[in-house]
């Protein structure tokens, strides 16, 4: 039972971080058309991005149909869903990086033997709930938007699938930063 039960945390941890990984790369290249048809810039990346372009098409198709079936949408509301995320993203994205810096600056004032600036961890503290604030009020405007063309169970299931989601990489980086430090201690401080 035990092994069942590892496998399936292994492939929803999997699946999970294919979901995040494909949904992000196409939010972002569904911002723009003209995003999509540009030929890739000279440079290291541009063969790396090619390679990688049929992959990242071939899981987009998988979580496409995952989306479909575990949702029950048909193609108009899938079709606005993937817009509105692909508009959405992009302010994700800027809060989540936004957070990072912050997140990275609270660190670096609490560190072990370091006299904290009071004042500026004060501040740092102010600017987290600021941008938990500007999370809660990107959710309320996804979920009125779904609301305009889901059926109330649908949206449960895409915000279930949402923490699901989020739940599995949470672990997936925490266990990628205990390997990184080689050890298995246990979860890194929250901050």
């Amino acid at each position: 039972m035990n092994g069942c039960r590892t496998a399936r945390t292994v492939r929803v941890v999997v699946v999970s971080a294919l979901f995040a990984t494909v949904w992000s790369v196409s939010a972002h290249a569904q911002t723009t058309d003209a995003a999509r048809s540009a030929p890739p810039k000279a440079g290291r990346g541009a063969a790396a991005n090619l390679q990688r372009r049929p992959v990242v098409e071939k899981l987009q198709a998988r979580v496409d149909d995952l989306l479909r079936v575990r949702l029950q949408l048909n193609d108009d509301q899938f079709s606005k869903m993937r817009a509105m995320n692909g508009r959405l993203d992009i302010e994700r994205r800027a809060q989540r990086q936004e957070e990072g810096v912050v997140r990275r600056a609270l660190r670096a004032e609490l560190m072990p033997g370091a006299t904290p600036n009071e004042t500026k961890v004060a501040d740092l503290q102010d600017k987290l709930l600021v941008l938990e604030h500007q999370r809660i009020t990107l959710q309320e405007k996804e979920q009125k938007e779904l609301a305009t063309y889901m059926q109330p169970s649908q949206r449960a299931r895409f915000f279930a699938l949402q923490d699901e989601l989020r739940r599995s990489l949470q672990e997936v980086q925490r266990a990628r930063v205990a390997g990184a430090r080689g050890d298995s201690a246990g979860p890194p401080p929250p901050l």
